[in-house]
């Protein structure tokens, strides 16, 4: 299952002339407004008919300049969910959901989908009486029971708070893994495409400037200096150990522990966690008598120099973390690569997210 375009489309003085190739995962577009991600789905989705090229979305040709086709919006198989999320007002949540639904689109099939985005309890509910988060699961929902073959989001996350956003997009991994519908995910988070994503399209002027898996086209640079939020580590970890006494979560992290402070009275199996880069220490030898909860060993994988900053990533026995330092830190440590280091984390700053 993939999804293979090349296009040229134009609209008043912007061109978008773009190709690849999407395969059955998460795909992020990113790039600085005004970089063509909106055309993108748009185009995809049939709103913008290309001057040119192909869209071909499981061997079913959607658009074709060379054999004249140009399939109706309506009859594409296409998903698509807006930073809004553009419900029927006068329609309960039920109503919504289930407009538009697919002709053969099986009663058990509605029935999972509600269950994955835990909207059950809201089917009778106004779009009035519902939060963003929920709002945004609703319509969420109501794309998938049109059964497509092709799920493309414009920043359905960014109008939500925090918490919300997170929740969305653990929904997104489900959906991803137990419907195995591709999803075209536009964000403008680093943070997000990193952990959401299996491999990120940076468009720039219209025009693809990398094409690859998240790593190597967000972490560099460039866009690490344009980013306009600081970069967050989000992980999803087991959990060994729940010390309430101690308020605290021992979680299982690259086969050692990673300690956070926890106050809630459930007993999850797994915590998503979010670790800000520069919240993360850097030393040369282990380090004894200091409050830190958290000290582990670690080897330096990459080095990226980014203006007044430097990202290492460093790998935790089969885990990663990125850690943020002065250029000034970094030479007086004299670092490099395939270089031993030890991490030092403090517990309060592996904040809980979900």
């Amino acid at each position: 299952m993939a999804v293979t375009f090349s296009i040229q489309a134009k609209v008043d003085d912007f061109e978008l002339k773009v190709a690849a190739q999407f395969k059955k995962g998460i795909t992020g577009v990113y790039g600085p407004s005004g970089s063509g991600k909106t055309t993108l789905l748009k185009t995809l989705a049939g709103f913008i008919e290309p001057a040119e090229g192909s869209i071909i979305v499981h061997d079913q040709v959607y658009f074709s300049s060379e054999k004249g086709i140009n399939l109706a919006l309506e009859n594409r198989r296409i998903g698509m969910v807006w930073q809004e999320a553009l419900l029927f007002p006068h329609m309960n949540v039920e109503e919504n959901i289930l407009y538009g639904r697919g002709k053969k689109c099986l009663a058990s099939f509605s029935a999972s989908v509600i269950d994955i985005f835990d909207i059950r309890s809201l089917l009778k509910r106004m779009p009035d009486n519902l939060s963003g988060g929920e709002k945004q699961r609703v319509a969420i929902a109501r794309a998938l029971l049109h059964e497509p073959d092709l799920l493309l989001m414009d920043e359905p996350v960014s109008a939500l708070d925090r918490p919300a956003r997170l929740k969305i997009l653990s929904y997104l991994q489900i959906i991803n893994q137990q419907l195995k519908i591709p999803i075209c995910y536009v964000s403008h988070s680093i943070s997000e495409l990193m952990f959401l994503c299996h491999e990120v399209l940076v468009l720039d002027s219209g025009r693809r400037l990398c094409f690859d898996v998240p790593e190597k086209v967000l972490i560099n640079e460039y866009e690490l200096s344009r980013a306009d939020e600081e970069f967050e580590n989000i992980l999803e970890l087991p959990v060994k150990i729940l010390k309430r006494d101690e308020k605290v979560a021992e979680l299982d992290f690259g086969g050692g522990v990673l300690r956070t402070t926890f106050q809630r009275n459930d007993s999850p199996q797994i915590l998503k966690i979010g670790i800000k880069a520069r919240d993360i220490l850097i030393a040369l030898d282990q380090i004894h008598g200091i409050s830190a909860r958290n000290k582990m060993p670690a080897v330096i994988e990459k080095i990226v120099q980014v203006g007044d900053l430097v990202m290492l990533h460093c790998r935790v026995n089969d885990s990663y973390l990125w850690a943020e330092i002065t250029p000034g830190s970094f030479r007086e440590l004299k670092l490099h690569t395939s270089q031993i280091v030890y991490l030092i984390i403090k517990s309060r700053s592996v904040r809980i997210l979900g």
